[in-house]
């Protein structure tokens, strides 16, 4: 998933060399927009914006979170982030760390971000299960969510939730041409889709109501 970095400054002088001229959405190489990948986040998830780096000149920043942690200590660490590089456009953050378990503010960390015009991309793939909340109430218009790990589904299970009006900001996934651009489904390209995995998931969020008591899920 890759998210079109949208500049309110777009360079109109395309140079010889190609480096500062405008790329797809906006950013250009001297314009510096980048991310923030915790340090306690998911390998794969931080790898996902080695393209961005590669093909927009995105510069992709990683932090270090405080030990011990604490709320206020966390919130300080990606205050100080933001303000260290004021161009930021998007965030990455790991929900529950698979690590250590740390469980970060992202709610409180998302309305800091939306103040400074910063995106927040969360992973959510083993938070959903543990942790008691409900993704409404976070501010958060990108998660990803992984149903294999602590809600009991088979493996390959998972979803994408883009907040709608923020779906035109996401690129189609370039293998398909099954949807319609306006259909999520067009964002993910599954190919074959493994049925027998799909028709648990019913049975494991039920399991997982009950083990929760709804407040999980709803």
């Amino acid at each position: 998933m890759v998210a079109r970095f949208r500049s309110p400054h777009r360079s109109q002088e395309p140079h010889g060399d190609g480096r500062d001229r405008p790329r797809r959405g906006g950013c250009t190489a001297s314009q510096n927009c980048g991310s923030v990948a915790s340090a306690s986040g998911f390998g794969a998830a931080g790898n996902a914006w080695a393209p961005a780096k590669d093909r927009r000149g995105v510069e992709v920043v990683k932090i270090d979170l405080p030990e011990p942690a604490t709320r206020q200590n966390l919130l300080d660490a990606y205050a100080a982030a933001f303000t260290a590089n004021p161009k930021l456009k998007v965030v990455l953050l790991t929900h529950l760390s698979h690590r250590t378990g740390l469980v970060l503010p992202v709610a409180e960390i998302a309305r800091m971000a939306r103040t400074r015009g910063i995106d927040v991309i969360l992973d959510a793939a083993h938070s959903w299960g543990q942790v008691e909340f409900n993704p409404r109430d976070l501010g958060i218009d990108f998660i990803g969510f992984n149903l294999h790990k602590w809600i009991g589904a088979p493996i390959g299970a998972g979803f994408l939730y883009i907040a709608k009006d923020r779906l035109a900001d996401i690129d189609r996934n370039k293998a398909d041409e099954d949807f319609p651009e306006a259909d999520i489904r067009s964002r993910v390209h599954t190919g074959t889709v493994n049925f027998a995995t799909v028709l648990t998931i019913p049975a494991a969020l039920e399991t997982a109501r009950r083990t929760w008591r709804g407040s999980v899920m709803t």
